[in-house]
């Protein structure tokens, strides 16, 4: 893995990891505010754990949304810093600027695939019965 590669990669985390914190933020809040009126009394540790049984669900739904936001972020950042034209004057093809943006995208993809179709149903089960049982 070549030195601009790794810069492009770890640029291109970085905005991931903080735009699928948001999405999933976002999507645990309308977790809770949905259920919120019936939440009176629960103590905050089963509350909690309740949450966070919804945590793969909500990463999986916000994953795709994440990756773009990272994606168009991340590229911005790279041209606007003039990096692009730099790189492209000096021979360098567009493919290989894509290689980590694509790499990072089939391993996000069978990751998301994973947590969504493996975890998430797991997750999801609990945390109904932590409401069935526990909650209400």
């Amino acid at each position: 893995m070549r030195i601009l590669d790794r810069k492009l990669l770890l640029d291109l985390l970085t905005a991931l990891a903080t735009s699928l914190a948001l999405t999933t933020s976002a999507f645990l809040f309308g977790y809770f505010y949905a259920h919120s009126r019936w939440l009176e009394g629960v103590r905050p540790g089963v509350l909690l754990s309740w949450l966070l049984h919804y945590l793969p669900t909500s990463a999986a739904q916000g994953m795709p949304v994440a990756f773009a936001v990272a994606t168009v972020i991340s590229a911005s950042r790279f041209r606007s810093e003039g990096g692009l034209v730099s790189l492209q004057a000096a021979g360098i093809p567009l493919l290989a600027l894509a290689t980590p943006y694509l790499f990072l995208a089939l391993a996000a993809s069978a990751f998301n695939l994973w947590v969504g179709e493996v975890l998430g149903p797991l997750a999801l089960r609990e945390a109904k019965y932590l409401w069935w049982e526990v909650v209400q």
